[in-house]
C-alpha cells in the first residue's frame, strides 16, 4: 500500500501520500482496519516529506493513546 510506521508493538500504520498541485493528501490505514484520510489545500514543495512524516507520527501518538 505505502509506507509502514510503528513505534511500538501494539499498533502498526500503512500509509500512503498523494499530490495534486497545492493539494496532499494522507491515507492511513492501522492494523484494525481503521481507517483516516486527510485532504489539505497546501504543499510545500520543500518540506511535503518531512511535514507528512511529522503528521504521520503525531496522529500514530493520539491513535496508540486513545
Amino acid at each position: 500500500m505505502g509506507y509502514i510506521y510503528s513505534k511500538n508493538s501494539e499498533l502498526t500504520f500503512n500509509w500512503r501520500d498523494g499530490s495534486l498541485p497545492r493539494t496532499t493528501s494522507i491515507l492511513i490505514v492501522d492494523e484494525n482496519f481503521g481507517v483516516l484520510s486527510l485532504l489539505s489545500n497546501h504543499r510545500d514543495e520543500d518540506f511535503w516529506l518531512e511535514v507528512n512524516n511529522d503528521l504521520v507520527e503525531n496522529i500514530y501518538d493520539i491513535r496508540l493513546s486513545q
